[in-house]
């Protein structure tokens, strides 16, 4: 049987066939698969102002990082700058963001989801909040 090979251009994303030809056997495509995206970033103004951010599923950290801070900065009602406060990677890592009624922030990573919320809420109560909740988890 014969073999030829085809690339195929999405944007920046090469996607290669692979189809069969030739004597009775049944012809077909498959296409190779893309691994999903391994990293993500957990981002707040400050810890008391409330506003944060999760990202997850990226192609690399800077990446994380910067889509975390775009849109940590973009619920900002006070222009100010937000930071990276916890990195994660690795298929199956989350980050969860925790709320306390008095606006403090903490946030936490792990494996199942339940584990990075339990952290976050954790950090929150650590950090002064009162009455913390998972409020935003997210994982690769």
């Amino acid at each position: 049987m014969k073999y030829q090979k085809y690339v195929f251009f999405l944007g920046s994303l090469v996607l290669p066939l692979v189809s069969g030809c030739g004597g009775g056997g049944s012809g077909g495509t498959s296409v190779s698969p893309v691994p999903a995206g391994q990293f993500g970033s957990i981002a707040t103004q400050t810890t008391s102002s409330g506003v944060m951010a999760v990202s997850s599923g990226n192609q690399t950290q800077s990446l994380a990082n910067a889509d975390a801070i775009a849109k940590c900065q973009a619920l900002a009602v006070v222009a100010a700058q937000c930071f990276v406060r916890q990195e994660f990677s690795g298929i199956g890592q989350c980050g969860a963001v925790a709320r306390g009624a008095n606006n403090i922030i903490g946030w936490g990573i792990g494996s199942p989801i339940s584990q990075a919320e339990a952290s976050a809420v954790a950090d929150c109560k650590t950090r002064g909040g009162t009455s913390c909740a998972s409020i935003q988890s997210q994982c690769n």
